[in-house]
């Protein structure tokens, strides 16, 4: 198929979900990294300040951290 064909069928679909893209793959991302994800354990520092910032609310568990005042 030449390629001016197929870049008119490809503007002529329906936008893409972004958010709903990114969503997923910023939790493929957390998964492969192995933070988080489904089923994924975290331990908060009890801190709001702090833990809102942190992905899933908390430093993932299983992995080595860290923390310096």
């Amino acid at each position: 198929m030449p390629v001016l064909s197929r870049l008119s069928q490809s503007t002529d679909a329906a936008p893409p979900d972004r958010a709903g893209a990114l969503a997923d793959l910023r939790a493929r991302i957390r998964r492969i990294e192995g933070a988080g994800g489904a089923g994924g354990r975290t331990q908060p520092f009890g801190i709001d300040s702090v833990d809102g910032h942190l992905p899933d609310g908390g430093l993932p568990l299983g992995c080595l951290h860290a923390v310096a005042a």
